[in-house]
């Protein structure tokens, strides 16, 4: 019985583990402690010595990519309780409301405007504004959790600042705005989604104030704003300056800029609304953040497990051994890839090198219209996957239930899935 166990599918297995940390949900065991005993069962049916299993973890504790994500979403966590307790927060969200009138559209507007920076658990810095436009129980927690999550990534299909659309194009050998060019409609896609299913059912938005407020409004919260607005070009400096005068910095220079420039954030903001040292250091509170930290350990233990028995991989090769039609491996792969590993550069470096060899010539513009379909599936994959950072931390926050949010993410998925198929079809079309 347990050799037949160990020789079947790892797609079985990573599914059958999936299924499991779901379940683990549903009788109210935290989250982390289910992605922890699941990863140990995955390494185990793949034929994992114990000693194996617990050797992986010292590398994802000790691993620099670990210790930086755990300070960002510390300092991360900390400034957004500092904009709260300072009123700043409420000061921006009624300086927004003044200036768009609409509550509908702030809803959309706080998430997108953070997802502009690919920030690590960048939810975790919306997740705060979503809940100043929505107070209290004006939205049921699951649909301010997918509010938050679903808007804050709508740029990650064609902003050359995120790494798996940087590294699909690498992988392509074509220029960047080529592929940008095919890529940004499925952001309108996915607003329009996002619109249909989550923005329509809300309450209807505040009426718009005079028209000879508005520039008021909006330099108010230009200045209330100030925190969001100057954090990626403070990065993007420190960044420049570490790789300048750092040798080796590589690509730990831009992990370290984030940090540098949120802890910047945070003296300023602090300092500038009257927080003493004590009300400062105040803000930090391990007991309320250490689940987060917890919890972004077991993810990525979760993930060694994924790479240490190459499941990913498996999957893939499952899927081409079994002779499925090219358009199907091309959509299913990077999906899968993207459910499985939850990050979009992962679901890029997993299934592109898989998939297109499969396509044939992608240099022209109809020849582009194929990888577009395959990130697409893998970008819905990874929106879908219960490793993402960022639905894990927007449920968290939001203590939303997972079954209701899933509810919202599939009919998300089934309508831009749907929208997106209509663009490809008029796409090649016109370039027929």
């Amino acid at each position: 019985m347990i050799e037949l166990l160990l020789t079947l599918p790892s797609s079985v297995k990573v599914f059958t583990c999936f299924a499991l940390i779901l379940w683990l949900v549903r009788l109210k065991i935290p989250l982390w402690a289910g992605l922890f005993f699941s990863s140990i069962l995955l390494g185990l049916w793949h034929g994992l010595a114990p000693s194996r299993l617990l050797a992986a973890t010292a590398p994802v504790v000790s691993r620099s990519t670990t210790i930086s994500l755990a300070l960002i979403l510390l300092l991360i966590l900390t400034l957004g309780r500092l904009l709260e307790e300072s009123g700043k927060m409420k000061r921006m969200v009624a300086a927004a409301e003044a200036w768009i009138g609409s509550r509908k559209l702030l809803a959309v507007f706080f998430p997108a405007l953070v997802g502009f920076l690919p920030l690590p658990g960048g939810a975790l810095f919306s997740a705060p504004m979503v809940e100043a436009v929505c107070p209290g129980d004006e939205l049921a927690p699951d649909h301010k959790t997918i509010v938050n999550y679903w808007f804050r990534h709508l740029w990650e299909y064609w902003w050359p600042f995120y790494p798996g659309f940087v590294l699909a194009v690498g992988l392509l050998g074509v220029e960047f705005w080529r592929f940008a060019v095919i890529q940004f409609p499925l952001a309108v896609i996915s607003l329009g989604a996002g619109w249909l299913v989550l923005v329509r059912p809300m309450k209807e938005p505040v009426a718009s104030p005079p028209s000879r407020r508005r520039p008021r409004a909006f330099s108010g919260f230009l200045r209330e704003a100030v925190p969001i607005l100057v954090l990626p070009a403070l990065a993007a400096v420190f960044a420049l300056v570490l790789r300048l005068f750092v040798t080796g910095a590589g690509a730990a220079a831009s992990e370290a800029a984030l940090v540098l420039s949120l802890v910047v954030c945070l003296f300023v903001v602090a300092f500038s609304e009257g927080f003493g040292w004590r009300r400062f250091l105040g803000l930090f509170s391990l007991k309320k953040q250490g689940a987060m930290i917890l919890l972004v350990i077991s993810v990525l233990y979760f993930k060694e497990m994924i790479d240490i028995t190459a499941a990913a991989p498996a999957i893939g090769e499952e899927l081409l051994s079994a002779g499925f039609p090219v358009m199907i491996l091309v959509a299913a792969i990077p999906f899968l890839a993207g459910l499985v590993t939850g990050i979009g550069l992962g679901f890029v470096g997993i299934s592109f090198p898989v998939v297109l060899p499969l396509l044939g010539d992608w240099g022209t513009w109809p020849g582009l219209v194929y990888p577009s379909i395959a990130f697409l599936s893998g970008y819905l994959g990874v929106m879908l996957s219960p490793l993402h950072f960022c639905f894990l931390f927007s449920r968290t926050y939001f203590r939303a239930g997972l079954s209701a949010c899933y509810v919202w993410l599939v009919k998300l998925a089934a309508v831009s899935a749907l929208l997106a198929a209509l663009y490809y079809l008029g796409l090649l079309a016109w370039f027929s």
